[in-house]
């Protein structure tokens, strides 16, 4: 799932593909939602893929090749993927985003 193109507008869009049953996808949302509060130039859409029986989850998992939670997708402002963080490494996520907003 590609986030919608009037988020290319008006923020850094980030997929965060989460489950419910996933402890690191729950602390990973909570810094998810810090940024975003501290820097509203970035959009965080959750997507969840508990069930595995949506579009989104059968994308995550024969395209992206999700192999495990969570798994955040940064874009940078023009709408080009950037980068994929798979296992909640926040500093990895750090790295990625930065390297998305510097080509804004």
């Amino acid at each position: 799932m590609e986030p919608p193109e009037t988020a290319w507008r008006i923020a850094q869009p980030v997929l965060d593909y989460w489950a419910e049953w996933c402890s690191p996808c729950k602390f990973q949302d909570a810094r998810l939602q810090h940024l975003v509060k501290a820097n509203p130039k970035v959009a965080v859409r959750r997507i969840d893929v508990a069930k595995w029986d949506n579009a989104a989850a059968r994308q995550a998992t024969a395209e992206f090749r999700l192999g495990a939670l969570p798994y955040v997708r940064v874009y940078d402002a023009s709408g080009k993927f950037v980068g994929a963080v798979t296992g909640g490494s926040w500093d990895q996520f750090l790295k990625v985003l930065e390297k998305a907003q510097a080509r804004s």
